[in-house]
This record gives structure tokens, sequence and C-alpha cells, in this order.
């Protein structure tokens, strides 16, 4: 453990200058330091991370519930986040997990969408006026299993290798179970996962008979020759013949790969469960290795995600650039009926679908990078001198060279998750300032077309205008008007807060 954490002695003063002592909520990964990107689960080991190139350890930071002797835990999740928006990141060793404030179910599905897309595990929804309550679960987890009765989660069809004593009450019977596939070109069964629910008690007790075993009791000595396992993984059993074992369809979370841990190419199924007995299926027409790479690499590279747009169309959510039914490959998606996702996913689709409820929510992926499309439908930006891009079904358009459009414009952007389009505000002559100038700003801009809440370090005379505006500016090589872009302002205030905030937002 303090390989992993020794040098955060260095970089947490560096991220917290005014910090004398605090407590965070925090999550330790390995970070690509060329992508910007989190490594997977399990590649934190001293072994495992000379196995990478180009990584560090990262610190990613959630939630601060304790600073300069004062507790945090009674203060809404806004003003604990106030905190950390007031400190700084060091680059690859200190970071803060974005947050999105979510009031609809097309954007919430547009989120989730985009974070699976980027090959994250999931997002974690949170009410915004919430206090911090350690043992309660009052967060809400989102992962593609918890999805559509598990319609997009990872799964294998593998054989049962094995098995260890369980515990408890399960202690003395077969309940933990080894689970591997065919080696076409070693001709060796490989370990991929064990597994220890998806059977109900009285299954478990017909398999105590139904599997043929023969016990090992853990000894590496005595794993028979068409086992390929690691020691960490040797059973209390192994199979008499493996080609007359059973073959389960294995569900989880995502997959993964250590190496050092299982031998199917060092792939695995986070939090594994049993979800059918396949009678249909042998040893042979099992998943074997080779069809599991494929399985692992489409998993990564191609998630299906248009089970969660298809219930939402670009009208439903007009604000929303980052990802679409448009640039979203459904070639693999399935004709079967699937549930809508606020019953997927539960109260957090039943929430987010109210735009008028005052509990809002916001989700914090571990990381939020640019979307990078990968599917038959993506378009990359050639290197000419005419490039496009799209976003949200619009083409913006580049020509070199490029016009000075936002000349002696300074903008804020509210809540974006689109650098690119900051990116070509600024290629286009304009200026983007920090949150701590906000006083500075001519120009605000929003990811939405209506706010309900007003900072008071905003401008009297600056422009309120949605993102949108700056697309289409550079879409026509010119400055259009703004009447049609201007945010509007729907308050949750009381009279007396609306009358003192309508001062001070007085040209929306």
């Amino acid at each position: 453990m303090p390989h992993k954490v020794a040098h955060f002695k260095e970089y947490i003063p560096k991220a917290f200058p005014h910090a004398k002592d605090l407590i965070l909520d925090t999550e330790i990964l390995m970070m690509d330091t060329k992508t910007g990107k989190p490594l997977p689960f399990g590649t934190l080991g001293v072994h495992k991370k000379a196995q990478f190139q180009d990584v560090n350890v990262c610190l990613f930071v959630f939630d601060c519930i304790y600073y300069n002797g004062e507790s945090l835990m009674q203060k809404p999740l806004k003003e604990r986040k106030n905190i950390l928006h007031t400190t700084m990141k060091v680059p690859n060793r200190i970071v803060f997990s974005e947050m999105r404030e979510i009031d609809e179910p097309g954007k919430l599905a547009k989120m989730i969408a985009k974070v699976l897309k980027l090959g994250l595990e999931g997002l974690v929804l949170k009410d915004t006026m919430s206090i911090y309550e350690p043992g309660k679960r009052l967060w809400l987890k989102v992962k593609k299993d918890y999805l559509f009765d598990g319609a997009m989660a990872d799964s294998a069809d593998l054989i049962v290798l094995g098995a260890w004593y369980g515990s408890g009450q399960k202690g003395g019977m077969m309940s933990v179970f080894l689970m591997g596939c065919y080696n076409t070109e070693t001709k060796a069964f490989c370990t991929v996962t064990k597994v220890h629910t998806g059977h109900d008690d009285k299954t478990l007790e017909r398999l105590q008979s139904e599997l043929k075993m023969e016990k090992i009791s853990g000894n590496p000595g005595k794993v028979p020759r068409w086992l390929n396992c690691t020691r960490t993984m040797v059973p209390d059993f192994v199979a008499r013949d493996p080609k007359k074992q059973p073959v389960w369809e294995i569900t989880g979370a995502e997959f993964t790969q250590q190496h050092d841990v299982h031998t199917a190419d060092g792939i695995s199924i986070r939090f594994p469960r049993v979800t059918k007995i396949r009678t249909d299926k042998t040893w042979e027409t099992a998943t074997n290795v080779a069809e599991l790479k494929t399985l692992f690499k489409n998993s990564k590279e191609n998630t299906d995600v248009s089970l969660l747009l298809k219930e939402y169309n670009d009208e439903t959510c007009t604000d929303d650039h980052s990802i679409s039914s448009e640039n979203v490959d459904t070639t693999n998606s399935s004709p079967k009926k699937r549930k809508l996702l606020d019953e997927s996913c539960g109260a957090s689709g039943s929430v987010a679908a109210s735009s008028n409820s005052p509990k809002k929510i916001k989700e914090e992926p571990h990381a939020i990078d640019k979307l990078k499309q990968k599917n038959a439908h993506s378009k990359q930006i050639p290197k000419t001198t005419k490039t496009k891009e799209e976003f949200d079904g619009t083409i913006v358009k580049l020509e070199k060279p490029l016009p000075i459009l936002f000349e002696a414009i300074k903008a804020l952007f509210i809540n974006s998750d689109h650098p690119e389009i900051e990116r070509y505000f600024f290629a286009y002559g304009g200026e983007i300032l920090k949150p701590e100038k906000a006083e500075e700003a001519t120009h605000i801009f929003h990811s939405s077309n209506k706010i309900k809440e007003v900072n008071e370090m905003w401008p009297k005379n600056s422009k309120h205008l949605q993102i949108k505006w700056v697309v289409d500016c550079v879409n026509n090589q010119n400055l259009v008007p703004m009447e049609s872009y201007m945010v509007k302002w729907k308050p949750t205030y009381n009279n007396i807060q609306a009358m003192k905030h309508n001062e001070l937002f007085h040209r929306l």
C-alpha cells in the first residue's frame, strides 16, 4: 500500500495550498499521461505498473468532508463542491471528478451513453442538496449491467472447471465455482473468473451431486495438465472431465484484464453472477479464448448504447451537443423490446425526469474526456485545408486562414463539457476566462436555454447565450444575431430573492 500513496505527500499540498487539514473522498487509479484517461482497475500493483508505459498513479477527488478544522458533513453537496472548485488541479496526479447537473431523462440517457462509450464504468447520481451520511445508501449507481434487465452487460458462456468450499451457511459444500474456457491453440482449459452468486439454495444442493469433481484441496501439485491455472486460482475441487462439464452464462459489470490472475489472456469479469444454465451448450460450443478476446475488445471499443438513446431523440434534449443517436452505431442493437430508461434506473430516472423538481441530480464519472467516436459513423478531422466535425447533427466547417470572429469577446463557459466548441471559439479569436475572472466576462455561455440560479460574480451587462451560438457563428463564418440564443432565467426563489436577482440579471 505505501507505494501507491507515498508520492501524494508532495502533490496534495499543491492541489490544496490553503488547506491546513482536510479529509477527502477519493479513489486511486492509474492514469495514462498521453490520453488523460484512467486505466482499468487492478493495475496499481508494483509488478502490474511495470507492464504499462507513460502512466502515473492518480488521485481522483469526489468530495471534501472536512476542511481546516470544520466538518462539512452537514453541508449540502453544492457547498462541499465549492471548496474543491477553489483549489487547483495537478495534471495526472490530482484530478477532480467532473460533475454535470441533470434535470431531464434525455440528458441523463445521453450522459450515460457518453460515459459507456468512453469505456468507463458508469455514473454516480447524487442530490445536490444532500448531506454526507456515511453508511447510508443515498447515492444511485448507474452501470451498464443495471440497465434494461442486464441487456447491456458483458457476458460469456463459460465452463465449470472447479469449485471451492463456501463459508457460513454454505460451509462444507461447493458454492464458489471456477469458470473458464477452452484455448483452441494450446488445447488447454483456461480460467476466467470465480462466481458465487446466481444460484438458489435448491440449485446449489442439486449441484453437489450433479457436478463430477475431484478434490485437490487447493494443492498446486495436484492441478491436472488440462487446466492452465495460476497459483491464486487453484480450487478445492477440479472437474474429472472438463469436456463433460456444464456451461453457464456468466454476466458481470465489465470485462477486465489481469494477466497475473487468470489465464484466458488475462481476461476476467467484474462482479460476476450466474444468469443462465446453458443446457443447449457444450464445451465445444461455449465461448472459447479467441471469442472471449473479441468480446473483450468490443466491450471496450464498441459499446452499443442504442438502447439508451432510442427513446430520446434530439428534440427531447436540444442543449446537449456531446452525443446523439445519429453518431452512435446501432447495427448491433437487439430488436427485442426493452424497458424504458426510467424503469431500469429506478429512482434515478424518475427524479431526473422532473424538470420542475427542486432536487437536481449530479453525476460523477471518474473522468469525462472528449468523446471519441470509434464506430462506422464517426468522422475524424483530416489534416487538410478543409475539415469538418459534428456537434449534435450540426456540421462545423473549418477553413484556413481562420477569420477573427470573436475578437474582444471575453467568454465564461458555464457547465460546459464541450471542449471542442471552446477550442473553436478560441481559434476564431475569442478569449476564454477562468471562473475566478467571471467579473470580466462580456459573454456567458450556457449548455441549457434556461437557468435557475444567478451567480453574483456575473457582470450585469454581460450577454447570456446558448453555446450553440458559437457553433452557428463558425458555420456562417460571421457573427449571427443573438436574439434566438438568449438564455432565459427560470427562478426557483421566493419573491424577495427573485426581485434581488432580477436586478442583477436585468438584461434577460
